[in-house]
């Protein structure tokens, strides 16, 4: 098949792709944008979406907003060897002391001795020696250098944090005037902080936002199966989550974070070090395309780049080697999805089995693509999620579900309007087909409908499956 990736890519915008000429050179290959609102004015963030929907409008753009979190105050680089000694004070404005560090989270004053911190992706781990006067007095475990604005974390400790601040608030509505159609919620603690989102979004008009819940937190993990199931999707978001857990736990807690989201049809992706050497290098490791891969394995929905696009040196290279490693293995991986690992509620049980043979006929029959209408991303997701090994191509009518179908892995959208017929959608779906495999499809090639609300005009339902040669569309 041509360059159609299934597990989709997200790219982190930031001076390293925030000009035209880059953009255009990986806009093929990027489905969504994220900007990252913990580093950036409003300014900056009006810029980059600007340039995105200059270069493709169609593209989604995803606001990963700062949320209550701890980051470090100092304006001056602080250096620190192993061993050393540092003093550590709240302040909430920003510093210029290179020997002291400062942080916003007054709540320090109550931290006991033997607390281990944990600074800019664990770069710098501090333990507590001593608290005395609101001043904690700790030693360098391992050094590095400290800049302004980097998070931190405490092992085994939860910071008392509120969910969702004023500057959240702001950053979401304006984020809703230029069109946002994703928000990834960091620091999600309890299924409850993804209700209280959705309460804020509905008294803005806006529910039809959908909502990434980034699991960074050992809260996240007791409470996963109410959270994936109230969330649009699950972002494993490896910076921080290993700061609350013993590394070594990560790649089962991680591979549990994918079954789980499988279970309840949610798309899952993973966050951080993907491709890390490629911020310095023009070249990945072995090891990056390995777990690369193994995640494709292991059911991942989308790869999110995060330094290698925003402050790498080599962003294009990053993408298009991403992008080549996901399309020359997918076709070689099988998935094989059981009735019995999916979870099935009673009122959707005639349209969720509609689906799953759907895809059992997919798979039996080697179909070699999937064409589905819909009105509200719903077969699509259910499909996407048991990991066909075809491309969905889905026809939706307006803007928030086409930008969610992005998303979704191995689903290619195309947006329709009201008077579309089901001739028509046929008709292009017969033209996408042609384009996405070029030389690799023949006139008997068999190509599956799963026909819902669209297709027939009626309230969202999944109606029946027809199956058409290739040249008989």
């Amino acid at each position: 098949m041509s360059n159609f990736h299934f597990a989709k890519i997200i790219a982190t915008v930031w001076p390293a792709i925030s000009k035209e000429t880059v953009l255009s050179k990986i806009i093929n290959y990027v489905d969504i944008f994220r900007i990252n609102l913990s580093h950036l004015n409003e300014e900056s963030r009006n810029k980059y979406i600007d340039i995105i929907n200059k270069v493709d409008r169609s593209k989604t753009i995803m606001i990963d907003t700062r949320w209550p979190e701890i980051r470090t105050q100092n304006i001056s680089v602080i250096s620190l060897d192993e061993w050393d000694q540092i003093e550590i004070k709240y302040s909430n404005l920003k510093e210029t002391s290179s020997d002291t560090l400062f942080i916003n989270y007054e709540e320090i004053k109550d931290a006991p001795s033997k607390w281990k911190i944990f600074i800019d992706d664990n770069k710098i781990i501090l333990e507590i020696i001593s608290n005395k006067s609101w001043t904690i007095t700790c030693k360098t475990i391992n050094g590095w250098m400290i800049w302004i604005n980097k998070t931190l974390n405490f092992e085994w400790y939860s910071p008392k944090l509120p969910f969702i601040c004023d500057k959240d608030k702001t950053d979401i509505v304006r984020g809703i005037w230029h069109w946002i159609s994703l928000i990834a919620a960091s620091f999600i603690r309890t299924a409850n902080d993804i209700k209280a989102l959705r309460e804020f979004l509905k008294e803005k008009w806006w529910e039809k936002i959908r909502i990434i819940a980034k699991i960074e937190t050992k809260e996240a993990l007791w409470d996963l199966d109410n959270i994936i199931a109230e969330s649009d999707g699950i972002m494993v978001a490896r910076w921080d989550l290993w700061a609350h857990i013993p590394l070594e736990e990560l790649p089962m807690t991680q591979l549990n974070i994918m079954k789980l989201c499988n279970k309840h049809w949610k798309p899952v992706m993973v966050a951080t070090q993907i491709m890390e050497s490629m911020i310095e290098n023009q070249i990945p490791t072995r090891a990056e395309i390995d777990e690369i891969v193994f995640n494709m394995m292991n059911w991942i929905d989308a790869f999110l780049i995060c330094e290698e696009t925003a402050a790498g040196k080599y962003p294009a290279q990053t993408i298009t080697w991403l992008h080549n490693t996901i399309t020359k293995n997918q076709a070689l991986i099988k998935h094989e999805y059981k009735l019995t690992e999916i979870d099935i509620k009673k009122e959707d049980n005639v349209k969720d089995y509609m689906i799953y043979n759907a895809y059992q006929t997919a798979k039996e029959l080697g179909i070699k693509a999937i064409i589905c209408p819909t009105e509200n991303w719903y077969t699509p997701a259910k499909l996407s999620a048991m990991k066909p090994n075809v491309p969905i191509i889905a026809f939706a009518r307006d803007d928030e579900t086409y930008k969610y179908l992005n998303l979704l892995r191995a689903v290619k959208w195309y947006k329709v309007s009201t008077v579309f017929e089901y001739q028509t959608i046929k008709r292009i779906g017969k033209e996408m087909i042609r384009m996405m495999f070029k030389w690799d499809i023949s006139l008997d090639d068999n190509i599956l409908i799963i026909n819902s609300s669209i297709a027939q005009n009626v309230p969202t339902s999944v109606k029946w499956l027809e199956i058409y040669k290739f040249k008989d569309l």
